[in-house]
């Protein structure tokens, strides 16, 4: 579980960076996370917006995913280890 973890949260990472929506230079939007938003930048003159910057919702989300995960994927090495 220990190497688990750690190799998720890179794999978490790179795939946000992989996914992210950077549209800043025509619609100045910028949006990073996967599956939820962790990220968000707006700008423009018809911003309405307010949920900018940092959002501890989205990052404590994806956290949780990539913790149930690894200990599905622990829970499943064991079983067939012992197989």
């Amino acid at each position: 579980m220990k190497k688990i973890i750690p190799i998720m949260l890179l794999f978490d990472i790179v795939i946000s960076l992989v996914l992210m929506r950077n549209d800043l230079e025509s619609d100045g939007y910028l949006e990073i996370g996967f599956p939820f938003t962790v990220f968000r930048v707006t700008n423009g003159k018809m911003v309405t917006e307010k949920n900018n910057g940092f959002l501890w919702e989205g990052l404590f989300f994806n956290i949780f995913i990539i913790i149930v995960i690894s200990f599905l994927f622990v829970v499943l090495i064991r079983k067939f280890r012992k197989i």
